[in-house]
């Protein structure tokens, strides 16, 4: 996925990102909503917490356009790569237990493609902010 994403002409980039919006904001949307029915403190909460901190760098780099996206500290943007790494591992073992065709495995086969695409954003992300903290 990365090398296909930075071998891609800018408008494809482009669009791909912009189709990733979607998927990632429903998850985001579906994530808010369960967050409701937990209790603060309890570790299930603080995981859901960390995951919608995560997927909302992932929506504000993925529309820097008309977001201020370059506004993350070194350890917010490390600690989203980690929770996508592990919603990435997580969505493909989910994916494997449905039928091709299906609209969950589409939709999770969607989610997928998006969170490697909010993957290579975030890392993206890390590395300028890592260079721009050496250049001080």
């Amino acid at each position: 996925m990365t090398n296909r994403l930075h071998a891609q002409s800018g408008s494809d980039t482009a669009a791909e990102i912009a189709n990733a919006i979607r998927p990632i904001a429903s998850l985001l949307s579906k994530s808010k909503k369960s967050l409701q029915k937990l209790i603060p403190g309890t570790w299930q909460h603080a995981r859901l917490l960390d995951r919608i901190a995560a997927l909302h760098i992932a929506i504000l780099l993925m529309d820097a356009e008309r977001n201020n996206a370059g506004n993350f500290t070194h350890l917010e943007l490390r600690e989203g790569l980690s929770v996508i790494a592990g919603l990435i591992e997580e969505c493909e073992k989910v994916t494997a237990k449905f039928s091709r065709g299906t609209s969950q495995h589409t939709m999770l086969l969607n989610r997928c493609n998006a969170l490697s695409i909010a993957q290579i954003l975030v890392g993206a992300e890390l590395l300028k902010e890592t260079g721009s903290r050496r250049n001080r």
